[in-house]
């Protein structure tokens, strides 16, 4: 399987310099791949990660259409909005007595620090559960326009590194980095 991407457009213009902004680009569409949250608030598709490991997403997803007659897609887009309500289907389906987590969206934000290692774990995750129905699964990442995205940028041509470092070391050869560059 393979994600075509221009990193420009992916990526966090405002924090470019730290190399923040090209992890992150790589989180987002792998995020939109495996069908979890793929905008700007990359905690949501923790929390979405976390209850998909537990087995609970579509329990969940069914909760917050019964409970708030809309989709889990409509609601986590407002996260702010609908903070409440998310954590109280959130603890009725973990079986959490109510008001056990008053604010789970709070909790996912300021937890949330992902590093390449993490990246690397979580398309691990993914090609493995794509090797149950498809043996021999592999992931690609196809990133246009990287030489001109990365430019002179230190930072950021460690972090290329370290994406591709980890991804070798997790995945071994199930996952591969093409940038084209000009």
């Amino acid at each position: 399987e393979s994600i075509l991407f221009n990193v420009g457009g992916k990526s966090d213009a405002q924090r470019r310099d730290t190399g923040e902004s090209l992890l992150n680009a790589f989180i987002k569409v792998l995020n939109e791949q495996c069908g979890y949250f793929a905008g700007e608030q990359a905690h949501v598709a923790a929390f979405e990660r976390d209850l998909d490991r537990a087995g609970l997403y579509e329990n969940f997803k069914d909760e917050v259409q019964r409970s708030m007659g809309r989709s889990w897609e409509t609601v986590r887009k407002n996260p702010a909005i609908f903070a409440g309500k998310v954590s109280a289907a959130y603890d009725r389906v973990c079986d959490n007595a109510e008001g056990t987590s008053p604010n789970i969206f709070k909790y996912y934000l300021d937890s949330y620090h992902p590093t390449p290692e993490d990246f690397a774990q979580w398309c691990l995750e993914y090609i493995e559960k794509r090797e149950q129905d498809e043996p021999g699964f592999r992931l690609n990442f196809f990133v246009d326009e990287m030489g001109q995205y990365i430019a002179d940028s230190v930072p950021l041509l460690q972090m290329l590194q370290d994406i591709v470092e980890n991804l070798n070391t997790r995945c071994g050869r199930r996952a591969w980095l093409v940038v084209v560059s000009q």
